[in-house]
């Protein structure tokens, strides 16, 4: 059996079973594998004897952005369900559903689902695909026409990030930490702090100095999407995790993400902490001279540079 296949399709939708999901919305991505026999277009080099992977992908995308599902599984099937409906060619079709920006509390690439469907004596005819085709429409997409516009994103939030490191070259960490932010889909560095080098704190055994700073963003990404960012870069600079308050080889933290107030098992912002923090709030009186910090008013923080070893560097 011959196969047609689209991998990487990114989209962005609403499926989850968090009212975060629901809310703020997501990117996923698919991979369609159909099969089909494409013995015809083989032999006779003509589009109609087969199925355009763009009228496909067209089919695809409205089917898994027309709802918001709780489960992938769910929107995986009516993927597949809106393929076998669409072209009677195709005899059975997998959808490989990924989640990348999933709100888990951990380091990953992706969570997903995977599955297969097959034409049945039940699988809808081509000619109820009314839901994805307008009423009068009977015929089968062509892949020359144009893609529906995506579904509207989270407009643009500002978000503050704290950055720090104390193994290593941190100042290369840091650097290359913003550098990484800035590369962030949907996502523009607006301002960043100097940097200051500080003492640990909390910490049961001395460790070396950390080099700290903060870093103002703009961005569509969701809250939890930005952790899921944040953790890729950490992964990325070999960050560990064997103890509470272990050294670091960069630490990347969401602080405040402008008007929203979260408190999950995955994520607290703002965060819960650096009103107490000197490391924070010196670079941040520097972005926000004002004091006001996204809606995080700040205190006179003159008297806590001396907690700081240092100038800003």
């Amino acid at each position: 059996m011959d196969k047609l296949m689209i991998e990487g399709l990114r989209l962005f939708a609403y499926h989850g079973v968090n009212a975060e999901e629901k809310q703020w919305g997501q990117q996923f991505l698919l991979d369609i594998t159909a099969n089909l026999d494409a013995a015809a277009a083989r032999q006779s080099d003509d589009l109609a004897d087969t199925v355009s992977y763009a009228a496909v992908l067209k089919t695809a995308r409205a089917a898994f952005t027309a709802e918001s599902y709780d489960l992938l599984e769910r929107a995986a099937q009516v993927v597949g369900d809106a393929i076998l409906a669409a072209y009677p060619s195709i005899a059975a079709v997998t959808v490989q559903l990924r989640k990348p920006d999933a709100p888990i509390a951990a380091e990953f690439a992706a969570v997903g689902v995977e599955i297969v469907c097959a034409r049945t004596q039940n699988t809808p005819a081509a000619t109820r695909r009314g839901e994805l085709c307008s009423p009068a429409d009977t015929r089968q997409p062509r892949g020359d026409e144009p893609l529906p516009p995506h579904p509207s994103p989270l407009k643009p939030h500002q978000a503050v990030i704290g950055l720090g490191a104390n193994l290593g070259d941190t100042q290369a960490a840091l650097d290359a930490a913003l550098a990484a932010l800035a590369l962030l889909p949907q996502t523009q560095l607006l301002r960043t702090s100097s940097f200051y080098r500080t003492a640990p704190v909390e910490c049961a055994e001395p460790q070396p100095d950390y080099l700290n700073a903060v870093a103002l963003l703009e961005t569509t990404l969701s809250p939890h999407a930005l952790l899921g960012a944040l953790l890729g870069i950490e992964a990325a600079h070999d960050r560990a995790r064997p103890y509470v308050h272990a050294p670091r080889t960069l630490d990347l933290d969401l602080l405040i993400y402008e008007g929203v107030t979260l408190n999950t098992p995955e994520l607290t912002v703002p965060h819960p902490r650096m009103a107490d923090r000197a490391f924070v709030l010196v670079p941040l009186a520097e972005l926000f001279p004002a004091g006001d910090a996204l809606g995080f008013q700040m205190t006179d923080v003159r008297g806590q540079k001396a907690d700081l070893q240092g100038n800003a560097e």
